[in-house]
């Protein structure tokens, strides 16, 4: 009998000491390694005051950002060690920013006394807005690290870096100037600048917007301007079989003190001004007007307009006047059309008249061709 008590004493003792050994705790069995994770302090600064809700944040984690208080100061803490970039944004109510990225290396607890937020530049409305350009100008930032300025031209108000056309480039901290050229008239552009340093941004303007004037593609359409040697109107040129038959009128005008008169020619007859291609946007809506002023024609007399290309065949002819149609006041004609998207490296304007009635005339003036769409 005491043997067998004896032997399950035993039994009992081997099975209460394997459950006190998987009892311990985990803090006996497997020590946990100190945590890896810091905190960044500081303070955000601009012009030597403390910047108050300044987003600040590393890596641009959602998760690692804070907002500096009315002192300009700001922590984030769980930030991993290792090397980070750190960034310190304010925006303003006008839409320009300015920013600051810093590269840092986190082994422990670190503390940025002063994050220097340059001022942001501020770009003011475009002034001497022309047909195909326009002036543009922005105030200076104060970066210490400043590298160039960067101007961007966009056609919507979506306008950044990625978005927009890179149209200058100034390297020098007080050259806050720009004029645009080459622009399209009657169109709507839009732009923004955007300071760098070595590293990237340091902010971007407000975005502006401007709308160019209206250009008139014909010029001396009303023949005022007349040429000291010759005689006839500037940027006109007359093409004739027989010669002597476009004259200047000083007695009858639609406008001002001038006009051109066309006499009876049986050959052929052109009075034309070439028009700067570059003026000339593809797709878009044009608006031919004139003035015309005759002594009536036969059936077999006609006046006719026409715009076409040197290289393409392209052509938009307006016969306006055929028949026997007598005038004796001025009457408008206009005539729209939609330009080609061809790169023609000319485009011509031209008119030309020819009545086969002996003694017939015809004025021609105010003549005009803008863009309407």
């Amino acid at each position: 009998m005491k043997l067998i008590i004896s032997t399950s004493l035993i039994i009992f003792l081997i099975i209460l000491s394997n459950c006190t050994k998987e009892s311990k705790s985990p803090t006996e069995s497997s020590p946990i390694s100190p945590t890896e994770n810091h905190s960044i302090s500081g303070k955000v600064l601009s012009k030597g005051l403390p910047v108050e809700s300044a987003i600040v944040s590393i890596d641009n984690s959602s998760n690692l950002r804070t907002q500096s208080d009315n002192g300009g100061n700001f922590k984030i803490l769980n930030v991993p060690k290792g090397n980070h970039s750190l960034t310190a944004s304010k925006s303003s109510t006008t839409g320009n920013f300015t920013e600051r990225t810093t590269l840092i290396t986190v082994e422990s607890d670190m503390t940025i006394s002063d994050l220097l937020l340059p001022v942001g530049v501020r770009l003011f409305e475009p002034d001497s807005i022309k047909d195909i350009t326009l002036f543009l100008k922005w105030s200076p930032t104060d970066a210490f690290d400043f590298r160039e300025y960067k101007v961007f031209q966009h056609n919507t108000s979506g306008l950044d870096e990625s978005t927009g056309t890179l149209i200058h480039v100034a390297t020098q901290i007080n050259d806050t100037t720009f004029s645009v050229i080459n622009l399209d008239p009657l169109t709507d552009y839009f732009f923004r600048v955007y300071t760098m340093n070595d590293v990237g941004r340091l902010g971007g303007s407000n975005i502006v917007s401007a709308r160019t004037q209206n250009v008139q593609l014909i010029k001396n359409g009303s023949f005022e301007s007349l040429n000291v040697d010759t005689g006839y109107p500037d940027y006109w040129q007359a093409y004739s079989s027989t010669d002597g038959y476009y004259f200047v009128d000083s007695t009858i005008s639609q406008e001002g003190n001038y006009s051109i008169r066309i006499e009876n020619a049986p050959g052929v007859n052109y009075y034309y001004q070439l028009v700067n291609p570059q003026l000339i946007v593809a797709d878009s809506r044009y608006r031919l007007s004139y003035w015309i002023r005759h002594d009536g024609f036969s059936s077999s007399g006609e006046f006719a307009v026409f715009m076409n290309t040197t290289e393409f065949n392209w052509q938009v002819q307006a016969n306006t006047v055929r028949g026997p149609k007598p005038a004796t006041d001025w009457i408008l004609y206009e005539y729209e059309f939609t330009a080609p998207n061809v790169n023609a490296t000319n485009y011509s304007f031209g008119f030309y008249f020819c009545i086969h009635d002996a003694g017939k005339k015809a004025w021609l003036d105010n003549i005009s061709l803008i863009k309407v769409l």
